[in-house]
């Protein structure tokens, strides 16, 4: 119900690609919160979406909040499991609820990115990195999890079993009562995918490129590449995934993206299934995440909450 990836016709990249290198500092990003308001829940307060990126959940001085639409700066990640990095982008984020300067200053986030010119996407979540050790295409897994029983909305089922038809990898408890979850193997469910031997992070202080490039690459046994669709189809059968490794020596970029959910106003639009989520979402954490089949470890998450609209939050 949270918005699944949509399909995608990305062109084939080369193996020689370049991977431009994360900027070792963190100084660009606003320490504010990126922010679009949302009606109050208590008749008192109005509250605002803050958007945090990490690697493990459990740690909150793992946590960063993260600057939306700031193609320039990717946030970088770190973890015993992963080094990479980050970006989020929400189109039209400001929404023009930000009505004076102080809190346009404080929305820390751009209300747009050339990013979604000529696309029919609302939200990406791109990522480059690599992992500290051998994985197979099996062990990664991507998705949303939730903390606590959740509310849904009417028409939820029929909403589910059409995004499996989208990505026929999905599945799903949303009806558990304590940890709700809807994941994916992570081959099938990113809409854009490169895995290729590339170098990664540069000498300290070296400018960075954003992550900007739509490709799809694997490096198959038979040195092909292979389309999104062709990708996802091929990685639905759980033994192809086993034999897929992936190395520490590998990049991994990857751009998970849709056209059913608008961050700025929290609205599912899902083959006539519509929702506002603020109607059964109370502004919990809600986890889009990396981890493993068992989600016994996280790779790297994103996390979305709704907070009180203060300069303090």
């Amino acid at each position: 119900m949270f918005g699944y990836g949509g399909s995608s016709n990305a062109a084939s990249h080369h193996r020689n690609s370049n991977h431009s290198s994360a900027s070792n500092s963190n100084e660009s990003l606003s320490a504010a919160s990126p922010v679009t308001h949302f009606p109050p829940t208590n008749g008192k307060t109005k509250r605002r979406l803050r958007i945090s990126v990490g690697t493990d959940p459990s740690n909150p001085a793992d946590r960063q909040i993260i600057y939306v639409n700031d193609d320039l700066h990717p946030v970088p990640l770190k973890s015993e499991h992963f080094v990479g990095r980050i970006v989020v982008r929400a189109d039209n984020w400001d929404n023009g609820v930000n009505p004076t300067q102080a809190e346009i200053q404080r929305a820390a986030g751009i209300g747009t990115t050339p990013y979604f010119q000529g696309r029919r996407r609302l939200f990406s979540f791109q990522i480059e990195g690599r992992f500290t050790k051998t994985w197979t295409g099996d062990d990664l897994w991507w998705g949303t999890r939730m903390h606590g029983k959740l509310k849904l909305p009417p028409g939820s089922d029929l909403a589910l079993r059409f995004a499996q038809t989208l990505d026929p990898g999905l599945q799903a408890d949303l009806h558990h009562p304590t940890d709700p979850w809807c994941l994916s193997p992570m081959l099938c469910a990113m809409n854009v995918i490169h895995i290729a031997p590339a170098p990664l992070l540069g000498p300290p202080g070296q400018h960075h490129k954003s992550l900007a490039y739509e490709a799809n690459f694997l490096l198959m046994k038979s040195g092909r590449d292979m389309a999104a669709e062709t990708r996802k189809k091929f990685f639905l059968k759980q033994d192809r995934r086993r034999d897929f490794l992936i190395t520490p020596d590998q990049v991994i970029s990857a751009d998970f993206y849709n056209r059913f959910l608008l961050l700025s106003q929290m609205k599912v639009s899902l083959s006539g299934f519509n929702v506002s989520l603020d109607d059964y979402w109370h502004g919990e954490p809600l986890y889009y995440l990396a981890c493993t089949r068992d989600m016994s470890t996280t790779f790297f998450y994103v996390m979305m909450e709704l907070v009180d609209d203060s300069p303090m939050s």
